[in-house]
Protein backbone atom coordinates (compact mmCIF):
# COMPACT_ATOMS: atom_id res chain seq x y z
CA UNK A 1 0.00 0.00 0.00
CA UNK A 2 2.53 2.52 -1.19
CA UNK A 3 0.71 5.47 -2.70
CA UNK A 4 1.85 8.83 -1.38
CA UNK A 5 -1.45 10.54 -2.22
CA UNK A 6 -3.42 8.14 -0.05
CA UNK A 7 -0.89 8.41 2.78
CA UNK A 8 -1.13 12.22 2.77
CA UNK A 9 -4.92 12.04 2.81
CA UNK A 10 -4.74 9.60 5.73
CA UNK A 11 -2.71 12.26 7.54
CA UNK A 12 -5.53 14.72 6.89
CA UNK A 13 -8.09 12.23 8.21
CA UNK A 14 -6.11 11.66 11.40
CA UNK A 15 -5.75 15.40 11.97
CA UNK A 16 -9.49 15.88 11.36
CA UNK A 17 -10.48 13.15 13.81
CA UNK A 18 -8.07 14.48 16.42
CA UNK A 19 -9.71 17.92 16.23
CA UNK A 20 -13.29 16.86 15.60
CA UNK A 21 -14.49 13.27 16.29
CA UNK A 22 -16.76 11.92 13.59
CA UNK A 23 -18.84 8.81 12.97
CA UNK A 24 -18.03 6.39 10.19
CA UNK A 25 -21.39 7.12 8.56
CA UNK A 26 -20.83 10.88 8.63
CA UNK A 27 -17.35 10.49 7.16
CA UNK A 28 -18.32 8.19 4.30
CA UNK A 29 -21.27 10.40 3.35
CA UNK A 30 -19.37 13.66 3.65
CA UNK A 31 -16.05 12.57 2.13
CA UNK A 32 -16.85 10.27 -0.79
CA UNK A 33 -13.93 12.02 -2.52
CA UNK A 34 -11.22 14.07 -0.83
CA UNK A 35 -8.57 15.87 -2.85
CA UNK A 36 -8.81 13.36 -5.65
CA UNK A 37 -8.73 10.27 -3.43
CA UNK A 38 -11.65 8.02 -2.59
CA UNK A 39 -12.81 8.56 0.99
CA UNK A 40 -13.37 4.80 1.22
CA UNK A 41 -9.74 4.11 0.28
CA UNK A 42 -8.51 6.60 2.87
CA UNK A 43 -10.64 5.04 5.60
CA UNK A 44 -9.68 1.47 4.69
CA UNK A 45 -5.96 2.29 4.67
CA UNK A 46 -6.20 3.93 8.09
CA UNK A 47 -8.00 0.88 9.51
CA UNK A 48 -5.73 -1.62 7.75
CA UNK A 49 -2.58 -0.27 9.38
CA UNK A 50 -4.13 0.35 12.78
CA UNK A 51 -4.10 4.16 12.71
CA UNK A 52 -7.82 4.27 13.52
CA UNK A 53 -10.48 1.90 14.75
CA UNK A 54 -14.27 2.00 14.64
CA UNK A 55 -15.91 1.90 18.05
CA UNK A 56 -19.70 2.09 18.41
CA UNK A 57 -19.86 3.67 14.97
CA UNK A 58 -17.31 6.40 15.78
CA UNK A 59 -13.83 6.71 14.28
CA UNK A 60 -11.23 6.57 17.06
CA UNK A 61 -7.49 7.29 16.82
CA UNK A 62 -5.21 4.46 17.93
CA UNK A 63 -1.89 5.10 19.67
CA UNK A 64 -0.14 4.73 16.32
CA UNK A 65 -2.52 7.27 14.82
CA UNK A 66 -1.91 9.68 17.71
CA UNK A 67 1.85 9.37 17.21
CA UNK A 68 1.44 10.38 13.56
CA UNK A 69 -0.66 13.39 14.52
CA UNK A 70 1.98 14.52 17.02
CA UNK A 71 4.53 14.95 14.23
CA UNK A 72 4.51 18.46 12.82
CA UNK A 73 6.11 17.75 9.43
CA UNK A 74 4.35 15.71 6.71
CA UNK A 75 7.65 14.00 5.88
CA UNK A 76 8.05 12.76 9.47
CA UNK A 77 4.44 11.60 9.48
CA UNK A 78 5.23 9.66 6.31
CA UNK A 79 8.17 7.97 8.02
CA UNK A 80 5.93 6.69 10.80
CA UNK A 81 3.33 5.54 8.29
CA UNK A 82 5.90 3.71 6.18
CA UNK A 83 7.38 2.09 9.28
CA UNK A 84 3.94 0.80 10.30
CA UNK A 85 3.25 -0.49 6.80
CA UNK A 86 6.57 -2.35 6.51
CA UNK A 87 6.21 -3.99 9.91
CA UNK A 88 2.50 -4.73 9.64
CA UNK A 89 2.56 -6.19 6.12
CA UNK A 90 6.15 -6.74 4.92
CA UNK A 91 6.07 -6.40 1.11
CA UNK A 92 7.65 -8.97 -1.24
CA UNK A 93 10.67 -6.69 -1.71
CA UNK A 94 11.44 -6.41 2.02
CA UNK A 95 14.63 -8.46 1.47
CA UNK A 96 16.10 -5.44 -0.32
CA UNK A 97 16.23 -3.58 3.01
CA UNK A 98 18.99 -5.94 4.17
CA UNK A 99 21.08 -5.29 1.07
CA UNK A 100 21.23 -1.47 1.28
CA UNK A 101 20.16 1.65 -0.56
CA UNK A 102 21.41 0.59 -3.99
CA UNK A 103 19.00 -2.33 -4.05
CA UNK A 104 16.11 -0.02 -3.18
CA UNK A 105 16.56 1.76 -6.50
CA UNK A 106 14.61 -1.10 -8.08
CA UNK A 107 11.39 -0.17 -6.26
CA UNK A 108 8.35 0.88 -8.27
CA UNK A 109 7.77 4.56 -9.01
CA UNK A 110 4.90 4.87 -6.53
CA UNK A 111 6.85 3.16 -3.74
CA UNK A 112 9.99 5.19 -4.41
CA UNK A 113 7.94 8.40 -4.31
CA UNK A 114 6.74 7.55 -0.79
CA UNK A 115 10.27 7.06 0.51
CA UNK A 116 11.59 10.06 -1.39
CA UNK A 117 9.00 12.44 0.07
CA UNK A 118 9.67 11.01 3.54
CA UNK A 119 13.33 11.97 3.08
CA UNK A 120 14.35 8.33 3.44
CA UNK A 121 16.78 8.34 0.53
CA UNK A 122 18.98 11.01 2.15
CA UNK A 123 21.86 8.70 3.05
CA UNK A 124 23.99 11.47 4.53
CA UNK A 125 21.45 11.91 7.33
CA UNK A 126 22.24 9.72 10.40
CA UNK A 127 18.55 9.78 11.42
CA UNK A 128 17.63 8.26 8.07
CA UNK A 129 20.27 5.56 8.44
CA UNK A 130 18.93 4.78 11.92
CA UNK A 131 15.37 4.54 10.53
CA UNK A 132 16.40 1.91 7.98
CA UNK A 133 18.51 0.07 10.56
CA UNK A 134 15.51 -0.13 12.89
CA UNK A 135 13.41 -1.62 10.09
CA UNK A 136 16.17 -4.10 9.31
CA UNK A 137 16.44 -5.10 12.96
CA UNK A 138 12.67 -5.53 13.35
CA UNK A 139 12.35 -7.57 10.18
CA UNK A 140 15.34 -9.84 10.65
CA UNK A 141 16.40 -9.94 14.28
CA UNK A 142 15.04 -7.88 17.16
CA UNK A 143 18.31 -7.88 19.12
CA UNK A 144 20.29 -6.73 16.09
CA UNK A 145 19.63 -3.01 16.44
CA UNK A 146 22.13 -2.40 19.25
CA UNK A 147 24.89 -4.11 17.27
CA UNK A 148 23.98 -2.10 14.18
CA UNK A 149 24.00 1.19 16.11
CA UNK A 150 27.44 0.46 17.57
CA UNK A 151 28.76 -0.36 14.11
CA UNK A 152 27.29 2.81 12.60
CA UNK A 153 28.98 4.95 15.27
CA UNK A 154 32.34 3.57 14.24
CA UNK A 155 31.59 4.07 10.56
CA UNK A 156 30.61 7.70 11.18
CA UNK A 157 33.84 8.26 13.11
CA UNK A 158 35.88 6.75 10.28
CA UNK A 159 34.03 8.91 7.76
CA UNK A 160 34.97 11.91 9.89
CA UNK A 161 38.63 10.86 9.95
CA UNK A 162 38.65 10.56 6.19
CA UNK A 163 37.08 13.99 5.75
CA UNK A 164 39.72 15.46 8.05
CA UNK A 165 42.31 14.08 5.61
CA UNK A 166 40.70 16.24 2.95
CA UNK A 167 38.98 13.48 0.97
CA UNK A 168 35.31 12.73 0.29
CA UNK A 169 34.58 9.15 1.37
CA UNK A 170 31.51 7.18 0.30
CA UNK A 171 29.51 5.31 2.95
CA UNK A 172 29.32 2.04 1.05
CA UNK A 173 27.73 -0.11 3.77
CA UNK A 174 24.47 1.85 3.62
CA UNK A 175 24.42 1.67 -0.17
CA UNK A 176 25.33 -2.00 -0.55
CA UNK A 177 25.50 -4.21 2.53
CA UNK A 178 27.01 -7.00 0.43
CA UNK A 179 30.02 -4.98 -0.74
CA UNK A 180 32.35 -6.58 1.82
CA UNK A 181 33.68 -3.28 3.17
CA UNK A 182 32.16 -0.19 4.74
CA UNK A 183 33.79 2.91 3.24
CA UNK A 184 35.28 3.76 -0.13
CA UNK A 185 37.89 6.50 0.05
CA UNK A 186 41.07 7.51 -1.77
CA UNK A 187 44.74 7.51 -0.83
CA UNK A 188 45.25 11.27 -0.56
CA UNK A 189 43.45 14.44 -1.61
CA UNK A 190 45.54 14.43 -4.78
CA UNK A 191 45.89 10.66 -5.33
CA UNK A 192 42.54 9.20 -6.38
CA UNK A 193 43.59 5.55 -6.13
CA UNK A 194 40.84 3.67 -4.32
CA UNK A 195 41.18 2.94 -0.63
CA UNK A 196 38.64 0.50 0.85
CA UNK A 197 38.01 0.52 4.59
CA UNK A 198 36.41 -2.10 6.83
CA UNK A 199 35.30 -0.67 10.19
CA UNK A 200 35.10 -2.72 13.39
CA UNK A 201 33.59 -1.14 16.50
CA UNK A 202 33.24 -2.32 20.09
CA UNK A 203 31.61 -1.09 23.30
CA UNK A 204 34.37 -2.86 25.24
CA UNK A 205 37.54 -1.21 26.54
CA UNK A 206 40.50 -1.54 24.20
CA UNK A 207 42.21 -4.25 26.29
CA UNK A 208 39.06 -6.40 26.33
CA UNK A 209 37.68 -5.74 22.85
CA UNK A 210 38.10 -8.01 19.86
CA UNK A 211 36.75 -8.14 16.33
CA UNK A 212 35.81 -10.86 13.90
CA UNK A 213 36.95 -10.84 10.32
CA UNK A 214 35.20 -13.21 7.93
CA UNK A 215 36.92 -15.02 5.12
CA UNK A 216 34.80 -13.10 2.61
CA UNK A 217 35.74 -9.74 4.16
CA UNK A 218 39.40 -10.69 4.06
CA UNK A 219 39.28 -11.89 0.45
CA UNK A 220 37.62 -8.65 -0.63
CA UNK A 221 40.15 -6.50 1.25
CA UNK A 222 42.92 -8.65 -0.20
CA UNK A 223 41.60 -8.05 -3.73
CA UNK A 224 42.19 -4.30 -3.53
CA UNK A 225 45.53 -2.62 -3.95
CA UNK A 226 44.90 -0.39 -0.93
CA UNK A 227 42.84 -1.54 2.04
CA UNK A 228 42.55 -0.69 5.72
CA UNK A 229 40.75 -1.91 8.81
CA UNK A 230 39.67 0.76 11.29
CA UNK A 231 39.16 -0.29 14.91
CA UNK A 232 37.09 1.79 17.33
CA UNK A 233 36.56 1.37 21.06
CA UNK A 234 33.69 3.64 22.13
CA UNK A 235 33.32 2.45 25.72
CA UNK A 236 34.60 5.77 27.12
CA UNK A 237 34.06 9.42 26.14
CA UNK A 238 37.62 9.56 24.79
CA UNK A 239 37.25 7.13 21.91
CA UNK A 240 40.31 5.07 20.98
CA UNK A 241 41.06 3.79 17.52
CA UNK A 242 43.65 2.23 15.25
CA UNK A 243 44.08 2.39 11.50
CA UNK A 244 45.49 -0.90 10.26
CA UNK A 245 46.95 -1.38 6.83
CA UNK A 246 46.81 -4.64 4.95
CA UNK A 247 50.15 -5.98 6.21
CA UNK A 248 49.29 -5.32 9.87
CA UNK A 249 46.11 -7.35 9.60
CA UNK A 250 47.71 -10.10 7.51
CA UNK A 251 49.92 -11.14 10.45
CA UNK A 252 46.80 -12.34 12.28
CA UNK A 253 45.08 -14.21 9.44
CA UNK A 254 45.17 -18.04 9.71
CA UNK A 255 46.22 -20.43 6.96
CA UNK A 256 44.19 -23.19 5.36
CA UNK A 257 45.55 -26.67 6.03
CA UNK A 258 44.71 -29.86 4.16
CA UNK A 259 41.07 -29.77 3.14
CA UNK A 260 40.19 -27.28 5.86
CA UNK A 261 39.38 -23.63 5.24
CA UNK A 262 39.13 -20.95 7.91
CA UNK A 263 35.88 -18.97 7.88
CA UNK A 264 36.19 -16.49 10.77
CA UNK A 265 39.05 -15.18 12.85
CA UNK A 266 38.82 -13.30 16.15
CA UNK A 267 41.55 -10.71 16.67
CA UNK A 268 42.01 -8.78 19.95
CA UNK A 269 42.14 -5.00 19.70
CA UNK A 270 45.11 -5.01 22.10
CA UNK A 271 47.21 -6.56 19.33
CA UNK A 272 47.45 -3.01 17.98
CA UNK A 273 48.46 0.29 19.52
CA UNK A 274 45.54 2.70 19.91
CA UNK A 275 45.24 6.43 19.27
CA UNK A 276 42.86 8.84 20.98
CA UNK A 277 40.16 10.42 18.83
CA UNK A 278 40.02 14.21 19.07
Amino acid sequence: MFHVGILYRVQDLLEFINDQPITETAYTSGFSQYRGVSGKDILQAAIRFNWIRIRSGSIILTESGKNIVKCHKPSLKLRLQLQDILLCEPPPWIGLVKRGFSALKTLSENTSQCFYEAGLFEIDDPEVILWWDRIRAEVYENDLLEKIEVGRKGELLSLDLEKKRGVNPIWISVLDNDAGYDILSQLTPTDQDKLVIEVKTSNEDWDKASFYLTRNEWLILNSHAYAQVHLWSISKPDYTYAILDFQEVKKHIPYDYGSGEWQNVRIPFKSFYPNTYK
